[in-house]
């Protein structure tokens, strides 16, 4: 049963650059990332366009009022990559008793081309906040800028699509999927298994409060299983909960 109801706008675009990082929230020495961009990440960019204070917008773009699916594109082949980050310790760069390495995982796409994911962005349309996303996003006017996970890897987004609510059809059952699916919305079947990949990924986010004098932290609400397509593919099995878009390709999507 789904408790967040369902958007009745929905935005298609394709989102890339040269490189990306989405850093896996249970590793420490080395920085291992997701082959695809964590609900998180994806509501972190958005409230980068709006202009939100960092830690402010968990609410704000919570699953219920922000919808969000992500795919990796037909044909894709995502690479990853190990780098070594030299961190500095102290004020002296000349001291290289202070600097530390750390084994930092990178993506890239095949070849010379980028990386790219297929971004699906829902609301409702009585949502001003979502609304004014919109129009910063098709006006291309990114307030703090976009990243594919840190700010050093800069990203680009063009929209493909827009579907209004003639456009949107919401189906209980789905025989597949063409974005990734937290598992708690179905299951693949046995013969589609060796081409695709589950990570366990954030998915919501709240801000505790600090003790007495410490700044607030960050702590996660929401933990999923999120099965995707390697090569960016239909996915086939028995899944609920999903949206289908009147388009060409009759995508059906589920929203993280």
């Amino acid at each position: 049963m789904n408790v967040r109801g369902h958007p009745d706008r929905i935005l298609e675009f394709r989102l890339g650059g040269k490189l990306a990082h989405f850093r896996k929230f249970y590793t420490n020495a080395s920085s291992l990332t997701y082959t695809i961009p964590p609900r998180t990440a994806l509501a972190g960019m958005f409230a980068s366009v709006l202009m939100l204070p960092r830690d402010s917008y968990y609410d704000e773009l919570s699953s219920d009022k922000l919808f969000v699916a992500v795919a990796l594109p037909p044909g894709a082949a995502p690479r990853k990559f190990m780098q070594t980050m030299n961190y500095i310790g102290g004020s002296d760069v000349s001291d290289a008793s202070s600097h530390k390495q750390c084994r930092f995982e990178l993506l890239t796409g095949q070849a010379d081309q980028d990386i790219c994911y297929r971004i699906w962005l829902g609301y409702h349309c009585s949502n001003p906040t979502l609304s004014g996303l919109e129009k910063k996003l098709i006006a291309e006017d990114y307030g703090f800028g976009i990243y594919l996970g840190q700010r050093q890897f800069r990203a680009h987004l063009q929209l493909e699509a827009a579907y209004s609510p003639a456009d949107i059809e919401f189906l209980p059952q789905s025989d597949y999927v063409d974005s990734a699916v937290d598992l708690v919305h179905g299951k693949p079947f046995l013969d589609e298994i060796g081409s695709l990949r589950i990570e366990r990924m954030p998915l919501e986010q709240f801000c505790e409060a600090g003790a007495k004098g410490k700044r607030p932290s960050r702590r996660l609400k929401r933990i999923g299983e999120i099965m995707f397509h390697l090569s960016g593919g239909r996915i086939k099995g028995d899944f609920h909960d999903c949206c289908k878009l009147r388009n060409q390709a009759k995508n059906v999507i589920s929203f993280m």
